[in-house]
């Protein structure tokens, strides 16, 4: 659940501030300082969780140690485990509770580290911020932060905080110490990636705005940053909120001045009112990223569209995206007047098709018709090239074969012209018609076939195993839109999928790895490549082999090994998995792409697939990432397999498609 959701802020845009040792010692409640941050025009606070040091020096003077707190003294009462901040004693309500991230001091020992952080889920703040503590072997540390996120900290987050350093440091210096990243990733990889594991970057006033830049903007890209902690001193606070603000990310103002005072209600209110306008500057959203919103880092399971009939409103999304259908239009466009140059006559098979201006019909199948969409879209580059067809369309799902009928009706189609037929292409056996409309027993045959059968990674919806099918009722010499479709493969760091991903497999049983050895696609927003895509398998239509090489169905099985990638960037970085794409060659020069370097504008159809690996591992400045993908089938589904070879071997995932697969 967000903290302190603003409607001026949006969705995703928050901003807190730190009483770090502001009230200590003070009988200021904490429903009080809440109020007093909300008047400010803050959403939260950030307050210790500990009382101040006064009042430890205090308990030492009477003989009470710390390390005595939660023991019996000698007249039988309890001594606290813990003495809270004075004004955390009182008791709170929860509405006044998830307005509050407990900080932790940064002098506990492991153990009082624990007592902090369980009085902070005893209250139900909706978060923890854990400082990186020098004095603290970091697995000392982990295995503090991993006791509690699996036991009474299951439900809380739990944010580690960093400063902003230079990643392309060594991961230790002179004195042995490691650098705040290193820290952070051995402590994230023994809490085994917890989803409630975050971090915290802490901007001071003296950290070049070039550091910042590079964890803000490339170096935590991908990585679970959840707040910026900024001081007002910072010489360029406003760019940072900027780049913070920007990621969507909470901005938490440090009260503290550095002459050792707090800002004045005036200086906060000050630095709110600049958050406020810095994020008000922001270029407005335009109707893509709107649309594309709600699917950020969400996991939707890849379409099964032979397995399943599509609802209503899934097609309807995807035709909403005209760019695509843009691009299908000019294909049938550029193929009809190609198919004319030839020679002239499309096509001389006996039936003249001859509507009266000299020029044969060309015969052109739609198969997966869907509601229709590729339908129109032949019909009008049919006007365009001043080119006559008959169209048949093939559609299997009984449901959207009545929305086939009714937009036939809507725009008025010859239907002389428009034949609608309710089957599997696959199985489907055609006749061809004749000229009063009825059919024959000569066998039907198109000069072009259209589909829209691609999935994320291309083939993935199966695509080439309905195309081998509808091959059979394809010319010889006949054509397919698409001409062919490549998937790709980059490594990326996706901390925040990954985690989702983990998360479906724990709410399973201990030790599922189900939904780790299943792709899911996902519109990839928090997350950044390690290297460039690369090409993995390739598919072209129709097939050199002909119809009968459907009947096989490892024909279209494919494999792509040592595949190797390089991290290009200065510093080390976490693989979590692989994002795929593809890009499809329609006709001519007519394209379709979600490969990042080449996307078709403004198309939003196909998100991003990834593959996750079961154990993300950490990839030095310029080492290599190999791995392998393997494409398999059987005579009733198909399953990718997938395994990394280096820097580090893990297991084949999904073998057998024990996970995941695709139903024929």
């Amino acid at each position: 659940m967000p903290l302190g959701t603003r409607d001026d802020f949006g969705s995703e845009r928050y901003a807190g501030v730190l009483y770090a040792g502001a009230h200590s010692g003070s009988s200021t409640s904490a429903e009080y300082l809440v109020q007093d941050a909300q008047e400010l025009g803050y959403d939260f606070v950030v307050l210790p969780l500990r009382t101040g040091q006064r009042e430890i020096a205090e308990e030492e003077r009477n003989g009470l140690s710390h390390e005595d707190h939660g023991d019996h003294r000698d007249d039988g009462s309890v001594v606290p485990p813990m003495t809270p901040a004075t004004y955390l004693h009182t008791m709170i309500s929860g509405s006044v509770s998830n307005r509050i991230v407990g900080l932790v001091s940064e002098t506990a020992d492991c153990k009082q580290l624990l007592m902090e952080m369980e009085w902070a889920a005893h209250l139900t703040c909706q978060a923890c911020i854990v400082p990186m503590h020098a004095s603290l072997p970091v697995p000392f540390l982990a295995q503090t932060l991993s006791a509690f996120l699996h036991g009474s900290g299951a439900t809380t987050s739990t944010w580690v905080r960093i400063r902003a350093e230079r990643r392309a440091r060594a991961p230790g210096g002179k004195d042995g110490t490691k650098s705040s990243w290193h820290a952070w990733n051995e402590i994230r990889m023994h809490c085994e990636h917890h989803r409630n594991l975050g971090l915290v970057l802490d901007v001071a006033a003296g950290d070049g705005l070039e550091d910042v830049a590079e964890n803000l903007r490339d170096g935590l890209m991908g990585e679970p940053l959840k707040a910026v902690i900024v001081s007002s001193a910072h010489p360029q606070g406003d760019v940072v909120c900027e780049m913070a603000l920007g990621r969507g990310l909470q901005v938490i103002v440090d009260a503290r001045r550095d002459d050792g005072g707090y800002m004045t209600p005036e200086d906060l209110r000050a630095m709110r009112m600049r958050l406020s306008h810095v994020l008000h500057s922001r270029p407005v959203l335009d109707e893509e990223d709107i649309l594309e919103m709600p699917y950020r880092d969400f996991l939707q399971a890849p379409l099964q569209p032979l397995q399943d009939n599509l609802e209503s409103q899934t097609y309807e999304t995807f035709e909403r995206d005209s760019p695509k259908y843009v691009a299908y239009e000019e294909a049938v466009f550029q193929a009809l007047r190609e198919k004319n140059n030839i020679d002239g006559v499309v096509v001389d098979d006996g039936d003249d098709g001859d509507d009266g201006d000299g020029d044969a019909d060309v015969e052109v199948c739609v198969v997966g018709a869907g509601r229709g969409p590729l339908v129109s879209a032949v019909l009008r580059a049919s006007v365009r090239a001043d080119q006559p067809v008959r169209v048949v369309a093939v559609e299997k799902n009984r449901n959207a074969i009545v929305h086939v009928m009714a937009r036939s009706r809507a725009e008025g189609w010859d239907m002389g012209r428009v034949t609608i037929v309710h089957a599997d292409m696959r199985r489907w056996t055609p006749t061809k018609r004749d000229k009063a409309g009825g059919s024959t027993t000569e066998p039907y045959l198109a000069d072009i076939l259209v589909s829209e059968l691609l999935g994320s990674f291309g083939d993935n919806e199966l695509s080439p195993e309905c195309l081998d099918g509808a091959q059979r009722f394809l010319r010889p010499g006949g054509w397919s839109i698409p001409t062919s479709y490549a998937s790709y493969l980059s490594p990326v760091t996706a901390s925040k999928v990954w985690s989702e991903v983990a998360a479906r497999d724990a709410a399973i049983t201990v030790g599922s790895i189900k939904n780790l050895e299943t792709p899911f696609v996902v519109r990839l927003y928090e997350y950044r490549e390690i290297d460039a895509p690369q090409r993995m398998f390739e598919f072209s239509h129709p097939g050199a082999e002909g119809p009968a090489a459907a009947s096989s169905p490892e024909h279209n099985d494919r494999e792509a090994s040592d595949v190797t990638f390089v991290n290009q960037k200065p510093y080390p970085v976490v693989c979590h998995g692989f994002a795929g794409y593809f890009t499809a060659a329609l006709w001519g020069d007519v394209q379709l792409s979600i490969h990042p370097a080449s996307h078709t504008e403004a198309m939003y159809s196909w998100f991003p697939i990834f593959f996750p690996v079961r154990t993300p591992f950490t990839v030095d400045a310029g080492a290599e990432v190999k791995m392998s993908m393997f494409r398999r089938s059987s005579s009733t589904k198909v399953w990718y397999e997938w395994a990394v070879q280096e820097p580090v071997a893990l297991p084949i995932a999904n073998p057998g498609g024990r996970s995941y697969y695709v139903g024929l």
